[in-house]
């Protein structure tokens, strides 16, 4: 049966599109009528592009549905949607096989409290039973309740029947499939190799075109932090992985290793040690002995109940992956009037503030020359002052005085009439 709903304003190549995509078909014509087009002619149309149309079914049924629709639109239609769709059904003989391993999809998943992992399915085909092993992706479980669409308890599902279950031992995402299997160990063994392919697409998907580009622009030198991220719901997951990432900076890059729905596991764990991971847990909790394998495994694990707690966390933990920002701020200027003593490791030299101050423990580059033509001979410490023959902690702008500098391994020499330009470097913090 065709998902698309077929309207008037039809194209051409949306008619091409769903000649090629069907043969026995059941299509929803709804007439918006804001081309002057009718219905008998998109009919026509259809026709004369191969594709059969008949209102009981020789090849491909239609229903005309007006997009108006009122509470008793149905009620007053010659004929139900439904059961044309049954009809078509019966006449092309749609039939699923209850005697086969029960096969389905995800259709919702969360944690409650008491019940554990709390899975809302649709079985597609086969019967599922109440002490059936299945296996959802990475996740097993055997069905312990099942309740039918009503939610009253029930002791099986049939084929195109809705089903709420427990007993998986986590909760699997939307629209994971689920395969029923012989016992526990063939579930355990067939979640393990789900598990190791989920690994193995997450370590090797492809890269998008815009991805390598961002990662061509990126500077070398830029660091990344791995997350691997957990939350009760889906639609919480959604959102603090997507926040994760807007969180990206040209220094810092998110990576998001993993994520899924449920408690955290060991499986968790062991991925976020593999890849130095830190495991961000939102609305969900940690498991005691999964806690002292992730205390064995240096793993962290940070829990959260509001989102922008979380979001400040993740931040801090990007921020202390910045290097320390080198701040320089100018003191003053020394002009040398006097060299008194010269050794492989210092030098000690008079001479005149000419602008600033100068401090104990400041550093001084070195300037020969004036003008354009000054060279920079390279940096120097300065480790005591002193003023009129007494130590000294600073000289200020005008003052006469004497320096030692530290030459710090380097091959360096003063002359009369250099230059010190003092200043002091210091490391800040930085923020995102």
């Amino acid at each position: 049966m065709l998902s698309d709903t077929t309207r008037l304003s039809l194209s051409l190549v949306h008619m091409k599109n769903i000649v090629q995509q069907s043969r026995l078909a059941m299509v929803n014509m709804t007439h918006h009528g804001n081309d002057g087009r009718t219905r008998l002619g998109i009919l026509t149309e259809m026709n004369m592009k191969g594709l059969l149309v008949s209102h009981a079914g020789i090849l491909m049924n239609h229903l005309h549905v007006d997009p108006q629709l009122t509470d008793d639109y149905f009620s007053r239609l010659e004929v139900n949607p439904l059961d044309m769709v049954l009809l078509v059904a019966d006449m092309e003989e749609l039939k699923a096989d209850y005697n086969v391993p029960a096969e389905g999809l995800v259709i919702e998943s969360n944690l409650e409290k008491g019940r554990g992992a709390v899975v809302r399915l649709l079985v597609e085909n086969g019967t599922l039973n109440l002490g059936d092993f299945v296996v959802a992706g990475s996740v097993w479980g055997k069905i312990r309740t099942l309740e039918d669409w009503r939610g009253k308890s029930a002791r099986q599902a049939g084929p195109s029947t809705p089903a709420t279950v427990t007993g998986f031992r986590d909760v699997p995402p939307f629209g994971t499939y689920i395969e029923e299997v012989k016992n526990e160990r063939e579930a355990k063994a067939l979640a393990g190799k789900h598990y190791d392919e989920l690994i193995r697409s997450t370590a090797n998907a492809n890269i998008t075109g815009a991805e390598l580009l961002k990662m061509m622009n990126r500077q070398t030198k830029q660091q990344e932090i791995a997350f691997v991220v957990k939350a009760d719901v889906q639609g919480s997951l959604t959102s603090v992985v997507d926040s994760l990432k807007l969180l990206e900076t040209s220094e810092v890059a998110v990576k998001i290793v993993a994520s899924g729905v449920g408690n955290i596991t060991e499986g968790d764990i062991r991925v976020a040690s593999s890849s130095g991971a830190i495991i961000y847990g939102f609305g969900v909790s940690l498991p005691s002995p999964v806690k002292q394998l992730a205390r064995r495994a240096h793993v962290e694990v940070r829990l959260f109940k509001i989102i922008y707690e979380l979001l400040d966390d993740a931040r801090e933990a990007m921020t202390a992956l910045l290097p320390d920002e080198v701040v320089e701020t100018p003191l003053g200027e020394l002009e040398v009037k006097g060299i008194f003593h010269t050794t492989k490791s210092s030098i000690i030299a008079g001479g005149k503030v000419t602008s600033g101050k100068l401090l104990v423990g400041a550093r001084a580059r070195i300037w020969r020359g004036k003008g354009k033509a000054a060279q920079n001979l390279g940096e120097v410490e300065l480790t005591s002052l002193q003023r009129e023959r007494n130590s000294a902690t600073d000289l200020v702008e005008g003052e006469m005085g004497g320096v030692e500098l530290s030459l710090e391994g380097a091959k360096l020499s003063l002359e009369l009439g250099d230059r010190l330009e003092v200043f002091q470097r210091q490391l800040k913090k930085r923020s995102l």
